[in-house]
């Protein structure tokens, strides 16, 4: 019987990977439960209204990035318009997951890391939220393959688009900006190492300037609104102050206490305004952490370490079914995470994209160390993993005999 080619494979595991996110939606209400997504849905109406990136009363806002509500309003801001097109990004992030990893393993490892991302569980549920992890998977997986593209090929064009996926993933989390400030160290850095700083500049600068373009646009028209520079949200101060109060834990999130919601209206009242509440919240966590340096520092770690744990911990603890997302996170994500760590720890020395790999982990664990670490502020990054799981797992089963995942030639 003749095997299939890999186009073949790539093409039922693109379309599989469409048709479990639509069967999902599907099965959904065409209601948004969380205060997150019910916000980006009125900003995008907003914007399509023309009225505007203002919040409900009309007021010119910076608290939520602006990439997602953009997504949604271009999307047509329609619950399940909104639901296909991230069921259409998850289906495109299989092909992408291929490519990215083919470079770096071959062709038949690259088909197993595209098979991860086809049947993702997680990545399947958030084809139905009102998160943005669909779009910005997409993103940051297409900025680490094109930096890498850029690097391996000395090409400036991908590096330039992939400055501009990067400029959409900046402005749609502010966690994407210090991993896309040391991509573009990264470039720079490895370009030098094979022999030439100038063309190392050159692929840096190409990259990062439609990011500096876009984010320098939104701050300045954040600081003619508000006073003040603000590159993307005004929601630091409130997940800084959040994450670091009294008797917070790494897994609290966003379970206020009564003091807790005592001290915010208290601070609320004293500081009208998007741009002074966010200060004064930050002055607050930093005046906790003044009072207790030991105890951040614990606090920090913990966080930076349930940013990758095996299983979402959502709000509600006693929602029924809990207990079965549990089992299939572990069961998935949690089975690939130890062969994706090992992976790119082994090619460190060897891979520079091993490298970028590492340096996007540990900004997104830093980042999230200081403010709050939920469990899907990690999922976009969760495909780069794969990749790495894949290659693992597909040289594991050479060596084992299995004659199908022989390692072919890289692209």
């Amino acid at each position: 019987m003749k095997r299939w080619r890999w186009d073949q494979w790539l093409g039922v595991m693109t379309l599989l990977a469409f048709l479990l996110r639509l069967i999902w939606i599907l099965t959904l209400e065409s209601r948004i439960f969380w205060y997150d997504g019910q916000e980006y849905l009125r900003l995008a109406h907003s914007i399509l209204s023309g009225a505007g990136y203002r919040d409900a009363n009309g007021d010119p806002t910076a608290y939520w990035p602006p990439g997602y509500p953009f997504f949604v309003a271009v999307s047509g801001a329609k619950i399940l318009g909104v639901r296909l097109m991230q069921a259409l990004l998850g289906a495109l992030t299989v092909p992408l997951a291929f490519l990215a990893a083919r470079r770096i393993f071959g062709t038949r490892p690259a088909l197993l890391a595209a098979f991860f991302v086809t049947i993702y569980p997680l990545y399947i549920y958030a084809a139905g939220s009102f998160y943005a992890i669909s779009l910005q998977t997409l993103l940051m997986l297409s900025v680490f393959a094109l930096c890498h593209r850029a690097l391996e090929k000395d090409r400036q064009s991908s590096a330039l688009l992939a400055g501009i996926f990067g400029a959409w993933a900046a402005l749609t989390s502010a966690s994407a900006l210090p991993a896309l400030l040391l991509a573009a160290a990264w470039l720079k850095t490895e370009r030098w190492r094979r022999g030439s700083l100038r063309r190392g500049f050159r692929l840096a600068l190409v990259f990062i300037l439609p990011i500096l373009l876009s984010v320098g646009a939104w701050t300045l028209r954040n600081h003619h609104h508000f006073g003040r520079p603000v590159p993307v949200s005004l929601n630091g101060g409130y997940n800084f102050w959040l994450g670091n109060s009294p008797g917070v834990k790494a897994t609290t999130g966003n379970r206020w206490t009564e003091e807790m919601q005592e001290e915010f209206a208290e601070i609320s009242l004293a500081n009208p305004g998007e741009a002074a509440l966010d200060a004064a919240l930050y002055e607050r966590g930093k005046e906790y952490v003044a009072k207790d340096p030991a105890g951040f520092v614990k606090l920090s770690l913990s966080k930076a370490v349930n940013l990758w744990r095996l299983w979402p911990a959502p709000m509600t603890e006693d929602r029924p079914g809990l207990d079965l997302e549990k089992v299939i996170s572990v069961l998935s994500y949690g089975l690939l995470l130890p062969f994706g760590l090992f992976g790119v720890f082994r090619a460190l020395r060897s891979s520079s994209a091993a490298r970028l790999a590492l340096l996007f982990f540990l900004s997104y664990t830093a980042l999230h160390a200081f403010f709050i670490a939920k469990f899907r502020f990690r999922l976009p990054l969760d495909a780069i993993l794969f990749l790495y799981a894949a290659g693992v797992l597909a040289d594991l089963a050479s060596r084992l005999g299995w004659d199908f995942w022989k390692e072919e030639p890289r692209a």
